[in-house]
């Protein structure tokens, strides 16, 4: 992380995933560190449940650039979902930058995140979409089997239907907390976008964040 910015060469630390280069987040703040001693990297929780986390990271450098962007993830997809997040928003803002832009995976479409990690098994043969063209993968929880794969929007399309999983009381509590802590269109969209992929929240949850969502835009609106 200590090479001078001269000497730094980015496609020494670009690996494969998924059959695509791919660079891991830590070498891109590193890259941005050795270019930008002076630059700031700061991430913000926006919103944590038992199930999901929302993060906002800003990418700073002296008379230079900025980025902010926004990273979510759910427990059904990773454990150390909040890490997840956290990482995903601080990826996509370097690569904003142009750090490993054309290395970064997130900016893509396809089933992967910012930081590789062991992806469920993926099952080929009988467990295939023949809609999207891609292999179903196999996941597991609480003693359920099923296979899904995720699309590009951050939904599932599910091989079977299944029951839904129950859903934390606190979700949406979560979640309208999170709308009127917003004070930018940008940080309102975040927590839309964190709502978007939040499954498990019901017809009538949804219709009830939206009209927060409608109530605090117009507060922000206002205020501008």
């Amino acid at each position: 992380m200590g090479e001078d910015v001269k000497t730094f060469d980015p496609s020494k630390y670009v690996t494969k995933l998924q059959g695509k280069d791919y660079m891991e987040v830590k070498w891109r703040i590193a890259w941005f560190r050795a270019e930008h001693p002076d630059g700031t990297i700061d991430s913000d929780c926006l919103a944590h449940t038992d199930n999901f986390a929302l993060f906002r990271a800003r990418v700073d450098y002296p008379n230079g650039g900025c980025a902010v962007a926004w990273g979510s993830e759910t427990k059904g997809d990773f454990k150390d979902y909040i890490e997840k997040a956290e990482t995903k928003a601080i990826g996509r803002a370097l690569a904003a930058l142009g750090y490993g832009t054309q290395f970064a995976a997130e900016l893509s479409e396809g089933d992967v995140v910012d930081s590789p990690v062991v992806r469920p098994e993926t099952v080929e043969g009988e467990h295939y979409c023949q809609v999207h063209k891609v292999a179903f993968q196999r996941r597991e929880k609480d003693g359920k089997v099923w296979y899904s794969h995720r699309l590009a929007d951050g939904t599932y399309c599910n091989e079977r239907v299944q029951a839904p999983e129950p859903r934390p009381s606190n979700d949406v509590a979560r979640l309208s907390k999170a709308i009127k802590d917003c004070t930018t269109q940008e940080e309102l969209d975040g927590v839309a976008q964190t709502i978007r992929n939040t499954l498990s929240l019901s017809k009538a949850d949804r219709a009830t964040l939206l009209e927060s969502y409608k109530n605090q835009k117009h507060s922000i609106e206002d205020a501008a």
